[in-house]
């Protein structure tokens, strides 16, 4: 999440320790302590921010909708060209994304449906920004669909993993926020550059080999746990 000090998210925890120079497929208990750290002091902000100890005025399921019609907006500001709104929106959406959860742990107003709705419309949040940029020429289609390919590869990982009783959580150094986080910053290369399409197309490559990267990593640290539990 970003939106838990976007620069203090899984990405930054794995560039800023040492430990974590080497890219560790299948490792995630340091990432997860720390992480797990963060998280919760980004959870008391915003829970002061917003007064959540009062019950909440929107819904959490309203958040996550909010969050996703804000990306929707972002994917037509790229098509459009107006490049700082739209990445001022997909930071936005990202926000809305991080405290949906939030909201609802503290009024106590999880369900299974409400989690499923964030997780459905973030995975077309995704889809949707990313084939902007590739119908508005700015990103070759063939890295477009690499890219989502990717996105989704994540989550369903995650979701699979969890379904069948493995914890996904630290393994991967492209987790959502991250992600938008690197899409927001690719934007901005792109609009100041002499030659938009080439610098967001090499971009565009590294970020999604990045993302393909953390799918091997979360692979095996899913393989792993399963492994474990087998033999248990």
């Amino acid at each position: 999440m970003l939106f838990e000090l976007a620069f203090l998210s899984p990405a930054s925890l794995f560039l800023y320790q040492p430990s974590n120079l080497k890219l560790k497929f299948g490792s995630a208990s340091t990432n997860l302590t720390v992480l797990s750290r963060i998280k919760k002091q980004y959870e008391k902000v915003i829970t002061r921010l917003l007064k959540l100890e009062d019950q909440p005025r929107i819904s959490p399921n309203t958040i996550s909708l909010l969050g996703f019609l804000v990306a929707i907006l972002a994917s037509l500001l790229i098509y459009y060209h107006f490049i700082i709104v739209a990445v001022l929106s997909i930071l936005l959406s990202g926000f809305l994304d991080s405290i949906d959860g939030i909201v609802a742990r503290k009024a106590g107003l999880e369900s299974k449906f409400g989690a499923f709705l964030d997780s459905v419309l973030d995975r077309y949040s995704d889809a949707v920004i990313i084939f902007s940029m590739v119908v508005s020429n700015l990103c070759s289609a063939w890295i477009g669909l690499f890219a989502i390919i990717g996105f989704l590869m994540m989550s369903y990982m995650r979701a699979r993993g969890e379904a069948l009783g493995a914890s996904s959580a630290g393994a991967g150094i492209m987790e959502r926020a991250e992600r938008l986080l690197a899409l927001s910053l690719i934007l901005i290369a792109s609009s100041i550059a002499s030659d938009p399409r080439t610098v967001c197309d090499i971009c565009m490559l590294v970020l999604t080999v990045l993302v393909h990267a953390s799918c091997i990593q979360r692979f095996i640290h899913i393989q792993k746990q399963l492994r474990e539990t087998n033999a248990g």
